[in-house]
């Protein structure tokens, strides 16, 4: 029950900024509801992390990349700072009445750098709902394309 209210939470949320009214009857930043595709979905918490990486991309062909960087993962079995780079690779499917994408694993990359070896079950699977500007995770971590965040000057900055 939680776990269906966190989603539809999730999805209200994504409903409403992708319906954010700027009193002419377009949305505030001209975002549509279509995914995006060869633009890679920031992270919005790395958006100005010029050493941690974030991201998906998604391709007209029904594959989609998520990268991720960090170069410095605690690895709990050598107990110390790894490098943790690598690739996944999935295929999707598109319910666009929904505005959501399942991604399901199609294999894993490492960066020739890696040393922490991401193990991920070839079950992984990955449920999104979408616009042309942003994708949410059903657990609520936001990506958000380069082009929306130079439409919000402010955006991942501090004060």
């Amino acid at each position: 029950m939680k776990k269906l209210l966190c989603c539809l939470l999730a999805f209200c949320t994504v409903g409403a900024l992708a319906g954010c009214n700027n009193g002419n009857g377009s949305t505030g930043s001209g975002s549509s509801l279509k995914l995006s595709y060869n633009t890679k979905y920031i992270n919005k918490t790395r958006v100005n992390d010029q050493t941690r990486q974030d991201y998906y991309i998604f391709y007209k062909d029904g594959t989609a990349d998520y990268y991720y960087r960090n170069p410095s993962q605690y690895n709990i079995d050598t107990r110390k700072d790894e490098i943790c780079a690598y690739t996944t690779h999935y295929r999707y499917v598109l319910v666009e009445e929904e505005n959501m994408v399942f991604c399901f694993y199609n294999g894993i990359s490492y960066d020739q750098d890696d040393e922490y070896k991401m193990n991920l079950s070839t079950t992984d699977t990955s449920r999104l709902m979408y616009t042309e500007d942003f994708i949410m995770t059903t657990g609520g971590t936001m990506y958000v394309t380069q082009a929306f965040i130079e439409t919000v000057p402010n955006f991942g900055k501090t004060e």
